[in-house]
């Protein structure tokens, strides 16, 4: 296992969801297609910029931005794999394997208390998880984090709803 080194770095990835306004149900992933969705990738970048091996690190906080400001927020839940495993469809539920289970690093809940509106109208909402200290322990040669966004409450989306996932990982 690599040590961490101490230095703080942010890894983004943003979906447009499918253009309708089906609902979720618990279980359900949040992708951009209900034919050909992919998971989330948060390519590993180190302080100077270049894409590379990761190993261990500390995940201090995630932070889910949507384009809209939805009555009923989104109550989610992050999976975070060391490999891409198998995607489901937007709006199908999440079906994990054992084999990908086994590549399982952590998770994260986004609830809807959480979640916080800008100004009296707000066009978007952010949902921050701070204070996470989760370790990660990836494969020496990682060059990536893979993400699997599920529903955990009934949320009917806005139509091609963006979503942006960030994480603050201490390397």
């Amino acid at each position: 296992m690599q040590e961490v080194r101490g230095k703080t770095i942010t890894v983004s990835a943003s979906k447009t969801r499918p253009s309708d306004t089906n609902a979720y149900t618990i279980g359900d992933v949040i992708n951009e297609s209900t034919s050909a969705g992919t998971n989330w990738t948060f390519v590993l970048q180190g302080p100077g910029g270049n894409v590379g091996p990761l190993g261990s690190c500390i995940l201090q906080s995630a932070t889910i931005i949507s384009s809209v400001s939805q009555s009923t927020k989104l109550e989610g839940r992050l999976w975070l794999f060391d490999t891409d495993p198998a995607a489901d469809f937007d709006n199908a539920e999440f079906t994990p394997t054992d084999a990908e289970q086994l590549r399982f690093l952590q998770v994260v809940e986004f609830p809807t208390s959480a979640w916080l509106t800008p100004g009296a109208t707000p066009a978007n909402t952010v949902c921050n998880a701070q204070g996470l200290w989760l370790p990660i322990n990836t494969t020496k040669d990682a060059n990536a984090i893979y993400g699997v966004l599920e529903a955990r409450n009934a949320y009917t989306p806005a139509s091609a709803e963006v979503l942006t996932i960030k994480l603050g990982l201490i390397v």
